[in-house]
């Protein structure tokens, strides 16, 4: 298989770029939006709330030619966040009451993911389908981490679900170890997991 051509970047040129970034995240999360965090009554409307609540400064991107072929999102101590969901974009896209159990979710999901002042941790990593399997991941984590260093942190950290083995191994091979196991059960069983990973890497120059 040809190695394609990737330039890593931080940099979004155009607004076209913007939606097939919303692209990519929503082919890599679909079951997490859905039965988790957005629960959209459409593709389209989930693709017009991650387009919308992107902050696009806290994300790293793999281009192919002109089109994003993978995200890695960044969520950072402070609260930035690639990915957040703002309530008044909530509640244009599903009134008061909807708006309000989805932002609470979004609140509660913080005190699940705990991120130390010294780390930034991984709010996502998504490469396109036809992408996977070619190292845009790697490539990702690797700017990622040469980012964080000169920002001056010492550790990256992210989650992996327990039905995902093979993202998994890749972090074990890139250095992350694990420091916490997380059972939520039911609660993430239409998400398609049960358990997640929370990893940590510690950096050096």
């Amino acid at each position: 298989m040809t190695q394609p051509n990737i330039t890593i970047t931080p940099v979004l040129l155009n607004q076209t770029m913007r939606q097939q970034v919303a692209k990519v995240f929503y082919q890599a999360f679909r079951e997490k939006i859905h039965h988790l965090e957005l629960f959209p009554k459409s593709k389209d409307q989930a693709i017009r709330i991650l387009y919308e609540s992107m902050d696009v400064s806290s994300g790293i991107y793999a281009l192919c030619g002109n089109e994003v072929v993978g995200v890695i999102g960044i969520k950072w101590a402070d609260g930035r966040n690639f990915m957040q969901f703002g309530f008044n974009t909530l509640r244009r896209e599903f009134g008061l009451w909807g708006a309000t159990w989805r932002y609470a979710i979004q609140w509660a999901e913080r005190f699940f993911t705990h991120i130390p002042k010294n780390a930034v941790h991984v709010r996502g990593i998504a490469v396109a389908e036809s992408m996977r399997g070619r190292g845009v991941g790697t490539m990702l984590l690797d700017a990622f981490a040469k980012r964080a260093i000169s920002d001056g942190f010492t550790n990256i950290t992210l989650e992996v679900i327990d039905t995902n083995p093979k993202a998994r191994q890749l972090y074990e091979r890139l250095g992350f170890s694990v420091i916490r196991r997380s059972y939520y059960g039911w609660l993430t069983q239409s998400a398609g997991f049960t358990s997640a990973d929370f990893m940590s890497k510690t950096l050096s120059e």
